[in-house]
């Protein structure tokens, strides 16, 4: 039997293409753009808008659309509340309504301002730190299955960054041979690939260092993520199939967007702090990022 609850292959992949989009794309001013335009390109609809919460007052206020008039919806504000994204917004979960003719929180007011005739809807809220900053809205969505509902909900949700290295990698270059450090570090990069499943995906990011993007994790789960892949790696006995018994370790460091920075360097450099003060206190361990120690 097929589980309706499970991203279809196509739908991860396109998860990938909006992770690499977004880890390329962290400036806080273009990446909600990104995330709407990238939305609108894998989820075909009539219409796609991203709404920001006004934290002051609660409601709802139209940041951005795609093919909706925006002199139309610019000052238009939902109430706390107020349609299936307010209660989205309200309750942190996403919502698939495919009749809102039968939902008891559908609001006609935008129809009624727009023309527009609103049929079904996907809404995830977008979640930062546990607070909500907006909702992601797909209206007449071509594609009702629950996997495009888990695909709008990977693409609304923060990410974070794992940067990890080898430690005393040198020793196993001189105990070995550059040939075989070279194997080691192949065969370290196949194991993250298999230690993360998409729309997360690693990079080497030089030498004996790699990058984990890690989209849809907050803070704790990426540390929860770094923590087992540490763990695997130092179990690994690798270069086995040539008949060695090579063991490594590593030293991770864990930044999250926006929780920690809000453009792609920013968040890098606190990856990379947080991966070398492992480093000083005795390596082989997680460490996370600090903020506040680079203001």
């Amino acid at each position: 039997m097929e589980d309706n609850s499970a991203l279809t292959r196509h739908q991860l992949l396109a998860c990938l293409e909006l992770g690499k989009a977004l880890a390329a794309e962290l400036d806080a001013t273009r990446l909600l753009d990104t995330i709407l335009h990238k939305v609108s390109a894998l989820l075909p609809a009539e219409h796609w808008s991203l709404l920001r919460l006004d934290e002051a007052t609660g409601e709802l206020r139209f940041e951005l659309s795609v093919d909706l008039e925006p002199s139309v919806i610019h000052n238009l504000r939902l109430r706390p509340g107020e349609g299936i994204a307010g209660q989205v917004a309200l309750q942190q979960q996403p919502m698939m309504v495919t009749d809102v003719s039968t939902s008891p929180f559908f609001s006609t007011r935008v129809d009624h301002l727009t023309g527009f005739t609103t049929r079904a809807i996907l809404c995830a809220p977008l979640l930062f730190g546990g607070r909500t900053l907006g909702v992601l809205e797909v209206v007449n969505p071509r594609d009702l299955d629950p996997g495009a509902l888990h695909f709008l909900a990977a693409a609304a949700v923060p990410f974070s960054l794992l940067f990890l290295d080898i430690d005393n990698f040198k020793r196993v270059v001189d105990t070995y041979g550059h040939l075989n450090g070279t194997r080691t570090l192949q065969e370290v990069a196949a194991l993250i690939r298999q230690c993360v499943s998409a729309p997360a995906f690693g990079v080497s990011y030089g030498g004996d260092e790699f990058v984990v993007v890690l989209p849809g994790l907050g803070k704790r789960q990426a540390l929860n993520t770094a923590e087992e892949m540490r763990r695997t790696l130092s179990q690994m006995q690798f270069l086995a199939n040539r008949g060695l018994q090579v063991h490594i370790e590593a030293s991770f460091g864990v930044a999250t967007y926006p929780e920690d920075a809000t453009d792609r360097t920013g968040l890098l450099a606190l990856a990379d702090q947080a991966m070398f003060d492992v480093k000083r206190r005795g390596k082989n361990a997680v460490g996370v990022s600090d903020p506040a120690t680079h203001r």
